[in-house]
């Protein structure tokens, strides 16, 4: 199940298996289903999470 979290009055969501953080619930609850079904992270999923945009800034 995909949570919730609220860090400097934005909302974000983070997949239980990872961990990885989203700005998105849709990307994080794909991530989940990829890292049930497949024991690991799909690297098209987690160019989305919010390291890689923290990279761009």
């Amino acid at each position: 199940m995909v949570k919730e979290v609220e860090a400097q009055g934005r909302r974000y969501f983070y997949c239980e298996s990872c961990k990885l953080l989203y700005e998105d619930k849709k990307w994080a609850e794909e991530c989940e289903r990829g890292c049930k079904k497949n024991k690991t992270c799909d690297l098209g999923i987690t160019r989305h999470s919010i390291k890689k945009i923290l990279e761009k800034i």
